[in-house]
């Protein structure tokens, strides 16, 4: 489930390591990403990821993120209680939540959608040629960023 909150088990403001320990052993997270975990599905047709602060290994998470493979296989992932999530059209998110604001990608063409929450902002981040959401992101962040680990 997306909420304000996260996605799932993994919420923003959470403890990363007690949140790691707490998932399955499918979950990586890596010495050369140390502050960020991540889960494919079985299928290959999304994954997700959920990103600490990187200023000390102490700082929570601002992030959690699910997004898909290319190409977007529409339905697949978590869903809001909307139904809203991978694969959502731009009209889908705002026939749910008309206060969403538009935005631009950090990098590249992209677009997104966020809808402010009393929690953490919610992303339907769409790719350059297509009205399908590529990549949800739940973040106390300002924007979604263009990498987690780069």
């Amino acid at each position: 489930m997306i909420s304000e909150l996260g996605i799932g088990p993994i919420d923003t403001g959470a403890d990363f390591a007690a949140t790691l320990s707490e998932l399955p052993a499918t979950w990586t997270n890596d010495d050369h990403c140390s502050w960020a975990a991540w889960w494919n599905a079985s299928d290959s047709s999304y994954s997700v990821d959920f990103v600490r602060g990187t200023e000390s290994e102490q700082e929570p998470i601002v992030l959690v993120s699910t997004s898909a493979a290319d190409p977007i296989t529409p339905g697949v992932g978590p869903r809001t209680g909307e139904g809203l999530g991978i694969g959502s059209s731009k009209d889908e998110v705002l026939s749910q939540h008309p206060d969403a604001v538009a935005g631009q990608a950090q990098i590249g063409e992209g677009t997104w959608l966020g809808v402010p929450t009393a929690g953490a902002m919610i992303f339907f981040e769409y790719y350059t040629a297509t009205d399908q959401a590529n990549a949800v992101t739940v973040t106390t962040l300002e924007t979604p960023p263009y990498e987690v680990c780069g």
